[in-house]
């Protein structure tokens, strides 16, 4: 009998973390009602993905939220996560007990540093604990549902440890071993040997690599992992999460999407015309909106002032532009009128919005533009029609 709460090997797994780890951004909350919308708006943009849905053991009205989502959401595997006690499984078992495919995970600390600093005990003491409370998992579910174990702060532990852990821990029934990059410190060149090192000693583990972007890291390091082997990657839209935040949904499906021959013989299911929109109800329900430059779902993605790019993309659009329109599902790519406006590209920003202009004023446009642009940092709407009716009057 197939296991479905196994990790396929032609498949690249999205473990998403907006309501989980995302929610953990310092000053974000989502009501119950934020995480089930949020919940099947990622569900419909990546069909079949593990969706974290919280934290039960930390409040009652968490739970509840958890539960919703389980109850809610369709075409997605809902998973919570809690501490490494058989307790924290128990509870979080019942809130996704009703999803149509629920998943547990639990933690436990890896690296010596964090052993010593709350437990004070030894790793391999760490590690029976967390094999007993996979057992009491298994017994307590009944095989209803995936179980999950995040290694925290396994980019710190010794590697010798790890290879035994995700031994033992996939023997033992683990469905899905989660690395952790805990507090994002790795490079990208640490990322392949790492990855590689444990896929090679438990080949058939499901692997994901959770990284965070602590240093500016975490998409690539991401990528890297994936590429190393890991059956998958933890994400969150926008990049929320704690600190400095979590490799972006949107960009870790633009790089597997838009570059699939860089993962040979693997798929993702996503649908890449509905990030935009995610993106949005995210950033209202978190009240964190992305800055104008963030990769993917920024505004600047589609947007063009550099008249040599504009003129060059006329004849084709990919020479500069690898994120089109049409990936985001949009219809097209907005020209700003300013200082790097060639004449070109300043006649086709002036049809976009509307204006019919002859060439006579398109040159006067151009002349006040350059001018005015060596004194304002900005063209408003407001100055662009009151040029337009300046050259009219010629």
């Amino acid at each position: 009998m197939v296991n479905p709460f196994s990790l396929a090997a032609d498949k690249i797994v999205i473990n998403e973390e907006t309501l989980r780890d995302g929610e953990q951004t310092a000053g974000v909350t989502f009501l119950k009602q934020d995480k089930v919308e949020i919940a099947q708006a990622l569900a419909d943009a990546l069909p079949g993905a593990i969706l974290n849905a919280g934290y039960p053991p930390i409040s009652q009205a968490e739970w509840e939220a958890v539960q919703a989502v389980a109850r809610a959401t369709e075409g997605a595997q809902i998973e919570c996560a809690g501490r490494c006690r058989r307790s924290d499984f128990e509870l979080c078992y019942t809130a996704v007990q009703d999803a149509h495919l629920p998943r547990v995970s639990f933690w436990f600390p890896t690296s010596q540093l964090m052993l010593d600093s709350r437990f004070g005990i030894s790793a391999d003491e760490m590690l029976a604990e967390a094999l007993a409370v996979l057992q009491h998992g298994r017994d307590f579910s009944q095989g209803r549902c995936g179980l999950d174990v995040a290694l925290a702060d396994a980019s710190r532990a010794d590697m010798s440890f790890l290879v035994e852990a995700c031994g033992r821990l996939h023997e033992a029934g683990a469905d899905m071993l989660i690395l952790c990059d805990t507090v994002g410190r790795m490079l990208p060149h640490e990322v392949t040997p790492f990855v590689t090192e444990l896929v090679t000693a438990v080949p058939e583990a499901g692997l994901i690599f959770h990284g965070h972007h602590d240093l500016g890291n975490g998409t690539a390091n991401a990528v890297l992992a994936l590429q190393a082997g890991a059956k998958g990657v933890a994400t969150a839209v926008n990049g929320l999460g704690e600190r400095a935040g979590m490799p972006p949904t949107e960009e870790l499906l633009a790089n597997v999407l838009l570059r699939p021959d860089a993962f040979p013989g693997r798929t993702l299911a996503a649908d890449s015309t509905k990030l935009l929109p995610l993106s949005q109800l995210v950033a209202a329900k978190a009240n964190i909106y992305p800055h104008a430059n963030k990769p993917i779902v920024g505004a600047s993605v589609l947007r063009r002032e550099t008249g040599t790019q504009v003129d060059w993309m006329q004849r084709d659009v990919s020479t500069f532009q690898i994120v089109s329109p049409e990936f985001l599902g949009e219809e097209d790519i907005e020209l700003v009128i300013g200082k790097m406006s060639s004449h070109g590209s300043l006649q086709l920003a002036l049809a976009q919005q509307g204006y019919v202009v002859n060439e006579a004023e398109v040159q006067y446009i151009f002349k006040r533009v350059k001018k005015l642009t060596g004194v304002q940092r900005q063209l408003t709407p407001a100055d662009i029609a009151q040029l337009v009716a300046e050259a009219r009057r010629l």
